[in-house]
């Protein structure tokens, strides 16, 4: 889920302004106001290499642990 709380820009999902809470599913790009983000459900094992090497990616969390 993705919400914009008050921000003076406002926060776009795939191109919409959004004004609620708002369920995000794999391949939403999400604009906040200069940096765009592109959501993935999916990380595959170059992902994760890269983010290791950048720390430019959330990895998802184990299912067996709290979200992080």
């Amino acid at each position: 889920m993705i919400n914009d709380l008050g921000s003076a820009n406002g926060t776009f999902v795939n191109g919409e302004q959004i004004s609620e809470e708002y369920p995000l599913a794999h391949g939403d790009q999400i604009k906040l106001y200069v940096p765009i983000v592109n959501f993935s459900a999916v990380v595959t094992e170059e992902d994760q290499a890269e983010a290791m090497k950048t720390g430019s990616l959330i990895l998802a969390a184990d299912p067996a642990s709290r979200p992080r």
